[in-house]
């Protein structure tokens, strides 16, 4: 019988844990995301721990909900945030078709991408139970 050729993929609640194979993501697509959404620079990457404290300290303290997307191997393949620009039409279908709500009003209104200034799309999820048992959806 042949193996899924699918990974098996898994959302996890963003942790001071997953710093280092998060950094090690966003440098390998670095230029994949320079494309969607603008290049965030040196600095983005030079500040990458401070960032990264600030976002965890965001979700111990219930203020956020970031995610880590790891495949069946626990590689880190994706990261979710409930926010994308306006014109980023593939972030908005994942969020769509993975159970988010467009929402108005979110903050910030725009963000700086690339130079230029987007307007942004929010989405909310409402969960039916823990986080746990909607990852493996």
């Amino acid at each position: 019988m042949a193996a899924d050729p699918s990974p098996h993929l898994r959302i996890h609640l963003l942790t001071a844990a997953d710093e280092s194979d998060l950094l090690a993501f966003e440098i390998t697509n670095r230029d994949f995301f320079a494309g969607a959404v603008g290049d965030r620079g040196d600095e983005y990457f030079r500040s990458f721990s401070d960032r990264h404290r600030s976002l965890v300290a965001e979700n111990e303290a219930g203020t956020s909900m970031l995610f880590v997307v790891r495949d069946g191997d626990g590689r880190v393949v994706g990261r979710v945030t409930a926010m994308t620009t306006e014109g980023n039409l593939r972030s908005q279908r994942v969020l769509d078709a993975n159970g988010f709500e467009r929402v108005r009003g979110g903050v910030p209104a725009k963000v700086e991408v690339g130079g230029r200034t987007e307007p942004t799309v929010h989405f909310v999820l409402t969960l039916d139970g823990p986080v746990s048992r909607r990852a493996g959806r």
